[in-house]
């Protein structure tokens, strides 16, 4: 990888959303020269209110927050 031109992380669902998580941490892997695209394919879930009013997936995915 040391000599690679272009790289692309890319996740599908929960991949997708390690792939938003990782990028910057993918990016620092590779030579500066590198040009680095991340693409996260249906991974990328809203934090947006739920039917009942409440806020699922942030509390859901708060935890996957703070471990970072």
């Amino acid at each position: 990888m040391k000599n690679a031109d272009q790289a692309l992380l890319s996740g599908c669902s929960a991949g997708g959303l390690a792939s938003i998580l990782h990028c910057d941490e993918f990016r620092s892997l590779l030579p500066k020269s590198t040009k680095v695209k991340c693409l996260s394919d249906a991974g990328f879930f809203l934090d947006a209110t739920d039917v009942s009013g409440g806020h699922t997936l942030r509390n859901l995915f708060g935890g996957v927050v703070n471990l970072q």
